[in-house]
């Protein structure tokens, strides 16, 4: 596709960002990673959600260790939302698999606007 990927100094310090922002907000592997990989890395939409589950995989468990060490988890709400949590992730990988790359990416896109309307509407930032 001819476009540069950035160097890994600039990926590492992209990685920091989102870590910290994941570890203060909750918010960051799943909406900022994933429009960073898409401005910045010549992926398909399917590569790209792939590669940020896996970063949010790791980075969730490490803030998961520390905000449970500071007693912060209500753990029987998070099993709960698990219960359904759980089938829709696996029910999502397979929808993505079947979903034109282009559709995905309008997908993602219109999820993030959506979201990042509503908190700036409605003050929940």
């Amino acid at each position: 596709q001819g476009q540069k990927q950035p160097v890994a100094v600039v990926t590492i310090a992209l990685g920091f960002v989102t870590g910290l922002l994941v570890s203060m907000t909750s918010v960051g592997s799943g909406s900022l990673l994933l429009c960073v990989l898409t401005l910045w890395y010549p992926l398909n939409a399917r590569t790209i959600v792939g590669t940020d589950l896996v970063h949010a995989l790791a980075l969730s468990a490490a803030a998961t260790v520390g905000h449970a060490a500071a007693g912060r988890v209500d753990v029987a709400l998070a099993g709960t939302v698990l219960v359904g949590a759980v089938p829709g992730v696996l029910t999502g990988a397979r929808i993505a698999t079947i979903v034109p790359d282009r559709m995905l990416r309008t997908g993602l896109a219109s999820v993030l606007i959506t979201v990042g309307t509503y908190l700036v509407l409605f003050g929940m930032l």
